[in-house]
């Protein structure tokens, strides 16, 4: 099984890859309003990552036995399914339109958020938790930005 001090480190792994794909992302872009958005989206994956590095400090070491660790492992991978849980540059090599740009950005937001809620079940500490959930509401809101960033650049 994964110790929550790993798990913590994914959220942190997975925030700074948002982050560097959003960054990338505004680079590419010509229009002044969506690199603007998507540099905001950036600076916000980044203090989540930092949260997630606070957090860390607040959570006691787990003893993992080796076989089970294997086993978790496995379950956890197999709960995740499908989630991709990151922005390569061969995904943006795909990105044709902004619209397919804010679809890869909000599948990978969504799956961040599924990742979160399972990160739920191995916190304990109440402000940790509190400040995960606030974490979750923020990539939520991130869906909806980018749901309703091509309206907003087009008109």
């Amino acid at each position: 099984m994964f110790s929550t001090v790993e798990i913590i480190d994914i959220a942190v792994q997975l925030e700074q890859n948002g982050a560097a794909f959003y960054l990338d992302a505004a680079e590419d872009q010509m229009n002044p309003i969506l690199k603007s958005k998507l540099k905001s989206l950036a600076d916000e994956e980044t203090t989540h990552a930092e949260h997630f590095r606070n957090m860390r400090q607040s959570v006691k070491i787990d003893v993992v036995d080796p076989s089970l660790a294997k086993m978790g492992r496995r379950l956890f991978e197999q709960s995740m399914g499908q989630q991709r849980f990151s922005l390569t540059k061969e995904n943006m090599e795909r990105v044709r339109t902004v619209e397919d740009l804010v679809q890869l950005a909000a599948e990978f937001e969504k799956d961040t958020i599924i990742f979160y809620q399972m990160l739920q079940n191995f916190i304990e500490e109440k402000s940790a938790l509190a400040q995960l959930e606030a974490i979750i509401e923020e990539e939520r809101r991130h869906v909806v930005q980018l749901q309703t960033m091509v309206e907003d650049i087009t008109m």
